[in-house]
């Protein structure tokens, strides 16, 4: 990861952003500065979404690029512009996905195993019982875990971008779930804020982002164990029936 920040800070941070002033646009449309305001004012009422200035390609946006990049998360709000920068990001998306699918699989795993070993130990221990059914329960521990990993993350947004709740939750889960559709973004997809509290706190999120992402891995890893266990109970359960059809042809043939 840290390679390729430093790769794309070199290959795009060297670009020049030209933006047209206030004085370009004003004089590109013939307007007046009064004009200008009342426009650029309508503009931002009328934006119903956090918007995103285009940002600079720092050590530390690079580096938030490409954790988004190789999650798949994908927010949008930093894309490369150059051709180098371009061609490096197939190639790179093209080694790093992969890995980085591998490792979030395997910490579900390693999650759903832990939870199930843990429920197994419960009941064998306190329960005094033979464990049963493990697959939902894992599944319903997991989802729970879930949830309260989302309660969290809204309530770190609501603190520090001021969204509410609602907002919040479905900010976290779109990213822990690498939809990512960039319609939220915290610190407006920044690494590093003026603020230095906002800074810490975007820093801490990617952390706490990356363990949601193994999470939630969990929970997909569930549901796909209950959805194979049903599909395989079904089948079994149609083996029996045919069986026993064919056992009373058999009879009444006999």
């Amino acid at each position: 990861m840290l390679i390729g920040a430093l790769l794309f800070w070199a290959t795009e941070g060297k670009r020049k952003i030209s933006e047209p002033t206030e004085v370009d646009f004003q004089t590109m449309y013939n307007m007046s500065k009064q004009d200008y305001n009342l426009l650029l004012e309508s503009v931002r009422n009328d934006t119903s979404s956090p918007t995103i200035d285009r940002l600079p390609w720092t050590f530390g946006n690079s580096f938030y690029f490409v954790l988004v990049l190789i999650t798949t998360i994908g927010y949008g709000h930093l894309s490369p512009v150059t051709w180098q920068g371009q061609v490096f990001c197939i190639f790179f998306s093209l080694i790093g996905i992969p890995i980085t699918a591998m490792m979030l699989k395997s910490v579900g795993e390693f999650i759903a195993k832990a939870t199930t070993a843990i429920l197994r130990a419960f009941e064998r221990r306190v329960l005094k019982r033979e464990p049963e059914n493990l697959v939902r329960k894992c599944f319903i521990a997991t989802f729970v875990l879930m949830i309260f990993m989302l309660l969290g993350g809204a309530v770190v947004t609501k603190a520090s971008e001021g969204w509410s709740i609602m907002e919040g939750i479905y900010f976290t889960f779109v990213t822990m779930s690498t939809i990512g559709f960039g319609d939220y973004v915290v610190n407006d997809g920044a690494y590093v804020h003026k603020n230095m509290t906002r800074t810490v706190i975007t820093q801490l999120n990617l952390v706490f982002f990356i363990l949601g992402l193994g999470v939630v891995s969990s929970v997909l890893c569930s549901i796909s164990q209950l959805l194979e266990s049903g599909g395989l109970g079904c089948r079994k359960r149609r083996e029996e029936i045919d069986q026993n059809e064919k056992t009373e042809v058999t009879d009444i043939e006999t």
